[in-house]
């Protein structure tokens, strides 16, 4: 039996939300030397904000 994986680096940015990763850096570049991208497929995605908590699944 195989599983696909779960992550894995990113080598590619197509698809990738260029605008939305930028302003998690401190100059707005993406391409920072020892930095790598991964790529995560969640099953299920589980939040808080504040006292409000929740859980976003297929």
């Amino acid at each position: 039996m195989s599983k696909k994986p779960l992550a894995e680096i990113a080598k590619d940015m197509a698809g990738i939300d260029i605008a939305i990763l930028s302003t998690h850096t401190d100059n707005g570049e993406i391409d920072t030397p020892g930095i790598v991208l991964i790529k995560v497929k969640a099953n299920r995605v589980t939040y808080w904000k504040g006292r409000e908590e929740g859980e976003v699944a297929p």
